[in-house]
Formats: C-alpha cells, structure tokens, sequence
C-alpha cells in the first residue's frame, strides 16, 4: 500500500493511495480492500486539511488544520482512537476521544 500527497493550485492538500489493504488503510470508502491505480481517499478535503499524517502497517492517523485527529484503517484493539465495536474505517473518521 502506498499513500502520496497532492498539493492543489489553490495549496490544498489531498491524499491518493493504491495497493491493497485488509483494514481500510487504502481510505477509499466501501470497503474497497485493492486498487491499481492511484485514487483520492474518500473524503471532503475542502471543508478539512490535514497538517501532519502518520502511518502504520494497517491504520493511519492525522491532524488537520484545527489540531483534531482523524484516524483510519484497522482499529483492533481500539489502536485508532475509534470506538470499541469499530474493527475497520475505510475513510478518515474524526476521533473524538480528544476533544
């Protein structure tokens, strides 16, 4: 799995994966678990920019512009911040456990 960032004209940060990956960490929404090509995570980078972004072998977390922290991919044994009944988040959920 391979995650890139992308700088827009306009300076806005946007993130592309490609790869394959069982918990989410391709970020892609619907459980898509393999793409082939490189595709913007499913999320709305116009209302959230990420400042800093750190990723393990199966989850990813980052910090937007206001210093909250979204996390996505696996979340055994609540490793992402997420609720308990959460395993998987196949885009990037905010964590609420900080605010």
């Amino acid at each position: 799995m391979a995650l890139i960032e992308v700088k827009t004209g306009s300076g806005q940060l946007q993130l592309y994966s490609v790869g394959k990956n069982e918990f989410g960490l391709l970020g892609q929404g619907g459980k898509i678990k393999e793409t082939k090509h490189f595709t913007k995570l499913d999320f709305d980078f116009t209302k959230v920019q990420f400042q800093d972004i750190s990723l393990y072998a199966d989850h990813a977390v980052a910090i937007d512009q206001d210093g909250l922290l979204w996390a996505w991919g696996s979340n055994l044994q609540q490793r992402s911040g997420l609720s308990q009944d959460i395993d998987c988040m196949f885009q990037p959920t905010k964590v609420t456990a900080f605010e």
